[in-house]
């Protein structure tokens, strides 16, 4: 095998290395889309809270009390989300990747230059398979390490993520469901500053209203 061989492979590690910035963007649309749908739960869970608190239902206390404990495990969840994103975005986190590729990057562009002074001298086997290994390994690894990081949030934080929203809106949704009148007069109430007192009024009105019509 010549020098002038290895010029397309060594063209591909270069490249590869320097894109390293790609595998970035593959990781953090999944993360952020995540974070944002968590984010958008924790914001259920709060309007739940307010619409409970606000309606006149029965045993308002204990859904109260469900609805808080989702809410400070949604806060925690998010908690977590948002560290994964500015964790794995970070400059420093990036800067641990890149350095490694940007090495093998100069490396390859030094390998490239000395290939084309020595196009058709002899290489020796065992360094065309050391530039090989070399200079693959770290995008190997960065490809390895984002995957790692997409299976790890699906695996847990999005598990997790599931289990939250089934709890709120299958689970308390279908108890709440026989109240959803009390909840819509609860709302009303808040967006116009009702007493808790006119608010009773204005569902009682609206039974003998419906008695009358029947």
């Amino acid at each position: 095998m010549k020098w002038g061989d290895t010029q397309n492979l060594l063209s591909v590690i270069i490249g590869l290395n320097i894109a390293y910035y790609a595998f970035k963007e593959m990781r953090t649309p999944h993360l952020s889309n995540l974070n944002e749908r968590v984010r958008e739960l924790n914001s259920d869970v709060g309007t739940k809270i307010s619409e409970i608190s606000s309606a006149i239902i029965p045993n308002s206390n204990e859904f109260l009390k469900a609805v808080v404990d989702l809410h400070l495990r949604t806060m925690d969840l998010q908690g977590k989300t948002t560290g994964l994103v500015v964790g794995t975005s970070s400059r420093r986190f990036e800067n641990k990747l890149g350095l490694p590729a940007m090495i093998v990057a100069t490396l390859g562009t030094v390998l490239l230059v000395v290939s084309t002074v020595l196009y058709n001298d002899d290489l020796p086997a065992w360094l065309f398979w050391l530039v090989v290994v070399v200079g693959f390994t770290p995008v190997v690894l960065m490809i390895l390490l984002n995957y790692l990081i997409l299976w790890h949030a699906e695996t847990t934080i999005g598990k997790e993520y599931h289990e939250l929203w089934n709890t709120l809106h299958l689970d308390i949704g279908k108890q709440l469901a026989p109240h959803h009148r009390a909840l819509s007069w609860g709302r009303y109430a808040k967006e116009h500053g009702l007493s808790r007192q006119e608010q009773e009024e204005l569902m009682k009105f609206e039974e003998e209203s419906k008695r009358s019509e029947a």
